[in-house]
């Protein structure tokens, strides 16, 4: 029950870390937003791009920040001093990693701050593409790169391999549900995005896109999910 306590103290410190961070970056990220909507024709992409630089920038510290407290808690407040369990160590691992990604995810699809925005969509779609791609990190990522080790080590590898396949297996069809269930309703918008732009060959690109989205997104799912039915996660030593 302790060894439980500890683990949650270690997760919770992480994800407030996170939160506040953020909330004390928010106003930042509004000012580069704002000043990215501030555009002429000949610097619109121009901005865009620093804009989003900067702002990633920004989300890359506020995520080793939130992780380098989470540190903190685990190797002084919990565990002794300059030591820390494995079980802390693949937690803010795959915290780490998924923030990042997730960060990656937000230069694409901001959805609360339209300036910092990549994709040519509007706002309610981009809010959409970005918490459905998150959650999917997050499953996959905390499932994967902690709960399958853990249980490795801790009940058997065969068992750890079995709930691998599992949550990869449910990751697949959430993600072919979605990306089928949206496949009209995105081709609709990039197509209406390709017919209000400016130039051939960005409408051309659209279109593309439009037509084809979803065939790729389904690839690139059923490539992850082989990828990491592939891998196999070496169980730690100590726990």
């Amino acid at each position: 029950l302790m060894a439980a306590l500890n683990f949650a103290l270690v997760v919770i410190g992480a994800f407030v870390a996170l939160f506040v961070l953020r909330r004390i970056a928010s106003p930042l990220f509004r000012k580069l937003s704002q000043w990215s909507s501030q555009r002429t024709e000949k610097s619109a992409l121009l901005r865009t791009l620093v804009a989003v630089v900067l702002a990633a920038i920004v989300d890359v510290v506020v995520v080793i920040l939130a992780y380098v407290v989470g540190n903190l808690v685990a190797t002084f407040a919990i565990g002794e001093a300059g030591s820390m369990e494995t079980r802390f160590s693949l937690f803010l691992n795959a915290f780490l990693m998924i923030e990042l990604f997730k960060a990656a995810l937000r230069m694409l699809f901001s959805s609360h701050y339209d300036g910092l925005r990549l994709m040519p969509i509007a706002a309610p779609q981009a809010s959409y593409c970005n918490r459905f791609l998150a959650r999917l990190a997050g499953f996959i990522g905390y499932g994967m790169l902690v709960a399958v080790p853990i249980i490795n080590y801790n009940l058997s590898p065969a068992l750890g391999q079995g709930l691998g396949t599992l949550i990869m297996l449910l990751a697949l069809i959430y993600a072919a549900t979605v990306i089928l269930k949206n496949r009209v309703p995105l081709r609709d918008a990039l197509m209406q995005r390709a017919d209000n732009a400016d130039m051939s060959a960005t409408r051309f690109a659209l279109r593309l896109l439009g037509r084809t989205w979803h065939m790729l997104a389904l690839a690139y799912a059923l490539v992850v999910f082989a990828v990491c039915l592939l891998y196999t996660s070496p169980s730690p030593r100590d726990m």
